[in-house]
């Protein structure tokens, strides 16, 4: 499940936020938001099912723990 995360200021900067669960929700939010004035309007969201670093967590003999081929290189 993902979250989004609503913020904005008012009120001499006062923060406020709200928690939505679905996208479109979350942009209608910030659409009403800016549209009534408020400023610093922002979302950010996070998916409660990632756990973890993101990223690979190892390689081994060019693939990664689930069997993909990884074949990452660092260039100057």
């Amino acid at each position: 499940m993902t979250i989004f995360k609503v913020y904005w200021t008012e009120d001499f900067d006062k923060p406020y936020s709200t928690t939505l669960e679905d996208l479109a929700s979350a942009l209608r939010a910030c659409e009403t938001l800016r549209k009534r004035g408020f400023r610093f309007v922002t979302m950010v969201s996070e998916d409660t099912s990632n756990i973890g670093q993101p990223g690979v967590d190892s390689v081994e003999n060019g693939r990664t723990p689930d069997g993909v081929e990884y074949s990452w290189t660092k260039r100057r």
